[in-house]
């Protein structure tokens, strides 16, 4: 009788992040998608370890691997990875745009109103 040795197949990334924009305040998914169900993955931001927990919010939806960031920041800007080991791993872009807001200035001694829009 012979022994066989069967190598269990390494996961792999089926669907890799994208680039994603978001608005200050507002909240974002990064998503992507490993060949297996029970395949874990790490989050990084750049190569600083994302907490679980905060407004960050690690999901596993089957296949999906989703990274909910709420509130966005400025600060949020950057590349993220979604890592299976040191080597398999896919990364995205996420883009904040600023807050659009409008002010109104009322000069005295005149009837003119003037908006500016940033």
């Amino acid at each position: 009788m012979s022994d066989f040795l069967v190598a269990e197949e390494e996961a792999r990334f089926t669907k890799n992040l994208s680039n994603v924009e978001g608005t200050e305040t507002d909240s974002v998914k990064l998503i992507c998608e490993v060949s297996k169900p029970s395949a874990d993955v790490t989050w990084y931001k750049g190569d600083q370890e994302l907490p679980e927990g905060g407004r960050y919010d690690q999901i596993v939806d089957g296949k999906r691997r989703i990274l909910l960031i709420q509130d966005l920041k400025m600060d949020d800007a950057g590349e993220y990875n979604c890592r299976l080991s040191p080597s398999i791993k896919t990364s995205g872009n996420l883009r904040i745009n600023g807050t659009k807001f409008v002010f109104s200035m009322i000069y005295p001694y005149t009837t003119k109103n003037i908006h500016y829009k940033f």
